[in-house]
């Protein structure tokens, strides 16, 4: 017999305090989820069937932080592997002596995952970042092929991700400006410094998008293995800048007649 109300009193001296831990069945602990705040969970893997793999799947997709214990019964090493393969952190057998190891390895378990929870989430808050930035973010291999792109630049350029992901990055540019650019690559590479250059980018609808293209190698022990970067939108500014250019020169001319007519 799992017996939770014991449990959780065994393990109330590790937890933290007001930390919550569900000791209870896989089913239960799915209802649990959205409405409150679990540390730990703790499940008693009876057959290591295709529905409790299945749960266990899902309690991980819906929180990847929550670490996920298993109790099991002695001759059931089987579900266990196929457990572990479905994110479970660590895995207890029912055998005599094993309510002592418990603390331990609640213990154990706990600052293993605020360690890698907290690296998780610095993860997921740079790769926010780059999701959602204004301007568009590419990352290359060493050979030039487009590795990751955010979704500015592809909305910039009017291709679905798939269709970027794994082309070569010259695809981009005409020709001229493919050997502007890989000049600059190859100087940029002993200056070690970021290369901005005023380019423009062709679109899906063929029509060019002038952007101010930054590029700079990334390097492992002063070998380059990629290329990381920003393609920012000036058309907005080229606009303006006309507009200016414009006006400054119709002030002149109206200036100039003036001047003739005196």
């Amino acid at each position: 017999m799992f017996d939770s109300i014991g449990i959780s009193k065994i393990l109330k001296p590790v937890l933290y305090i007001n930390a919550l831990l569900a000791i209870v069945l896989a089913s239960n602990t799915l209802r649990l989820l959205p409405d409150i705040f679990l540390d730990l969970v703790i499940l008693n893997l009876v057959a290591g069937s295709r529905t409790e793999l299945d749960m266990l799947a899902k309690i991980h997709a819906f929180n990847p932080c929550l670490p996920i214990l298993i109790i099991t019964g002695q001759g059931n090493e089987k579900a266990v592997v196929r457990a572990m393969k479905s994110s479970v952190h660590d895995y207890l057998i029912k055998s005599t002596g094993y309510l002592t190891t418990l603390p331990v390895t609640v213990t154990r378990i706990l600052r293993e995952t605020e360690e890698k929870c907290s690296l998780y989430q610095t993860e997921q808050y740079y790769k926010d970042l780059v999701e959602n930035a204004s301007d568009g973010i590419y990352l290359l291999d060493d050979a030039g092929y487009i590795r990751l792109v955010n979704k500015m630049c592809a909305q910039k350029t009017g291709y679905k991700r798939n269709q970027l992901i794994g082309r070569h990055f010259s695809f981009l540019f005409s020709e001229e400006d493919q050997k502007k650019l890989l000049y600059k690559v190859k100087r940029n590479q002993k200056l070690k410094r970021v290369i901005k250059y005023q380019t423009s980018i062709l679109c899906t609808s063929e029509k060019r998008l002038p952007v101010e293209l930054s590029i700079i190698p990334v390097k492992s022990n002063e070998t380059v293995i990629g290329y990381q970067g920003i393609i920012r939108d000036v058309s907005e500014e080229i606009r303006l800048q006309e507009e200016r250019k414009k006006r400054t020169e119709e002030i002149q001319r109206m200036n100039e007649e003036v001047m003739e007519k005196n």
